[in-house]
């Protein structure tokens, strides 16, 4: 019998006697272990023939998405390791995609998972749970299984099941906060940081992200960002899917009168109110109210960091051209270039002090993979931190920047 090692899979064939052309003789196939995945990888795979793929992911992923190019049958499942009993059916969440899908992915939570909740609050109508007798029920969801001996890493059993041969994109998210503070090993050591999101990126609004600086002297200063700079950008264009209220960081050195106004004029076109307002609030100072404005008003701005809202109106979601350009200037043709995914590659770090990350759009989910930041975890701040936010629509009682 030769063997033949694929992408830590193992092909069993026998040498003699070999099928003959024609032959509806089928392969004999095995598997030889279980492939790891990191905390934060987003990696597009081919299902084996199996029809069945299992994976490996740390115990700090937060969230396991599953995504394909049309609503068709794929499963995705993340139960607890078990090394003794790896396969055996049991507890665990579980989503899926069928034809009669609204979109094409569905996730999966570890919370879900360690309390037999079978469903995750991202995918909607793809989800078990929100209705166990429909389509996406599969009849023979697995039971409760015997008790097995735990993972001592505490690893997680993703397992995909796809038509064989067909494609799908697994993004592993270690982080579920779209605002947090970063773990430092070696205060003064350089570190680099990558920011994925999740979904599609060419349906959303661009990403952007900050990383401040927490406590000591320089709390609230910007180490680092990946934002709209508009002194180079204007003017500026995006067409995107309005869902939901969408944010955007954005960036001047110098005064600006900034326009911003949706060019839809079709009915069944979006319609928003916008806000301009300080991106970041400084330890001891108050937010002033800032009061939406309709398409086509001018915001007046000095140089500094700024958060764009976009807030859609009442019955009006879908597709919206937002367009942003200096008063007295003529708005941008075509969609602008897309900003990449914020990576910061040499952040310095001090002793005594921390970092921050702030990452937009905000989706309850997403990933930070970093060099030596290896365990970005939960916001845990020793003192209250200033932070990139929706500026507030009341003043606030000295709150030193907390979240609201």
């Amino acid at each position: 019998m030769a063997r033949r090692r694929l992408d830590g899979r193992c092909r069993a064939r026998a040498d003699e006697p070999r099928p003959r052309a024609g032959s509806t003789a089928k392969p004999f196939l095995l598997r030889l272990g279980i492939p790891d995945l990191s905390d934060a990888d987003r990696s597009v795979h081919e299902a084996s023939p199996l029809g069945i793929d299992h994976f490996l992911v740390p115990k700090t992923v937060r969230q396991v998405r599953l995504a394909i190019d049309q609503p068709e049958h794929a499963v995705v499942t993340m139960q607890p390791y078990h090394p003794d009993k790896p396969f055996a059916p049991g507890v665990g969440s579980r989503g899926a995609i069928e034809k009669t899908s609204r979109d094409p992915f569905v996730a999966v939570t570890p919370e879900a998972a360690a309390s037999d909740d079978e469903t995750s609050e991202e995918g909607g109508d793809n989800n078990d749970s929100s209705n166990k007798d429909d389509a996406d029920q599969s009849p023979d969801t697995p039971a409760k299984p015997e008790a097995g001996s735990a993972d001592p890493e505490g690893r997680w059993l993703v397992t995909v099941e796809r038509t064989p041969g067909a494609r799908y994109r697994l993004e592993i998210l270690n982080q579920d906060n779209d605002e947090l503070s970063l773990t430092i090993d070696n205060p003064g050591d350089a570190y680099a940081l990558a920011v994925v999101r999740p979904g599609a990126g060419e349906d959303a609004i661009d990403p952007t992200a900050l990383v401040l600086r927490d406590g000591g002297k320089e709390s609230s200063k910007v180490v680092a960002a990946s934002v709209l700079e508009l002194d180079s950008a204007l003017p500026w264009r995006r067409h995107f899917n309005l869902l939901g209220e969408q944010e955007m960081l954005m960036h001047t050195t110098k005064p600006l009168d900034l326009k911003v106004e949706s060019l839809d004029a079709a009915p069944q076109a979006a319609q928003a109110d916008f806000i301009v307002g300080p991106a970041v609030t400084a330890p001891g100072k108050g937010t002033l109210q800032v009061r939406p404005k309709p398409s086509g008003g001018v915001w007046k701005l000095d140089p500094g960091y700024y958060l764009l809202t976009v807030q859609p109106k009442q019955g009006a979601l879908g597709i919206l051209t937002l367009s942003l350009h200096a008063d007295k200037t003529e708005a941008a043709k075509a969609d602008s270039s897309r900003l990449p995914a914020p990576v910061f590659a040499n952040l310095a770090s001090q002793k005594n002090t921390g970092l921050s990350l702030h990452s937009l759009p905000r989706g309850g989910d997403g990933q930070a993979r970093g060099g030596r930041l290896a365990e970005a975890g939960r916001r845990r701040w020793h003192r209250p931190p200033a932070r990139p936010r929706r500026p507030a629509r009341r003043r606030s009682s000295g709150d030193h920047g907390r979240c609201p």
